[in-house]
């Protein structure tokens, strides 16, 4: 179990998922071709976004926030992972979110 589902059992339901997560051994090549031809985009890594879609990834950062609110968690690693990622701001809202506990 990926996304959603997992973080719904982790979070002891406090986040409830409304999407799918597939997990493939097809060579991520392949999984852009099938993708792309949906009209999805590349944009970064392995992720995609569909340029109609307004959705800018707030669920996944929602997601982090109930399993975090629900478990110990190690906020300098999570630090130091977003600022690798290019996620200063996101990091910010979620450590404050995090206190609010």
């Amino acid at each position: 179990m990926s996304g959603g589902g997992a973080v719904q059992i982790n979070s002891n339901g406090l986040y409830v998922s409304r999407d799918l997560d597939f997990v493939s051994p097809a060579p991520l090549k392949e999984i852009a071709t099938v993708v792309k031809a949906l009209g999805f985009e590349p944009a970064s890594g392995r992720h995609f976004v569909h340029p109609t879609c307004p959705w800018k990834d707030r669920q996944a950062l929602d997601q982090a926030i109930a399993v975090a609110r629900a478990h110990p968690i190690d906020l300098d690693a999570v630090r130091r992972w977003s600022q690798a990622e290019g996620q200063d701001v996101a990091f910010d809202e979620f450590a404050r979110n995090c206190e609010q506990t």
